[in-house]
């Protein structure tokens, strides 16, 4: 029997330029080289389990998303993750009070 092989290289692509990533300092996040990375973008090569699943966690996508483009989850949210990690401590501090008092306002008793 023929093993299939998926093509994750376009949407693990699109998804690194949605954060504004670039593929040398992915390639250095995960312990590759850019080359490598590159033909896994490009569809020249596969990945290993291992990688693929740093990959995921490195992007913040399900497996799924990026074997069939299905992203799980609320798309907001995986934006608003994706803007906070571009903010500073004191920033984050301030949008988490934010938060907090939404749920609070939710969670209080008429």
């Amino acid at each position: 029997m023929k093993e299939r092989i998926i093509n994750i290289g376009p949407r693990l692509k699109q998804r690194r330029k949605e954060m504004r990533i670039k593929q040398t300092e992915m390639a250095k996040e995960l312990g590759v080289s850019q080359t490598y990375l590159s033909n896994i973008e490009g569809g020249r090569t596969n990945c290993s389990i291992t990688l693929f699943v740093d990959i995921c966690n490195y992007l913040n996508v399900t497996p799924d998303y990026l074997m069939l483009g299905n992203m799980r989850g609320n798309r907001a949210s995986i934006d608003i993750i994706d803007e906070l990690k571009m903010c500073s401590s004191e920033e984050i501090a301030t949008v988490k009070k934010i938060v907090d008092a939404f749920v609070l306002k939710k969670t209080e008793p008429y």
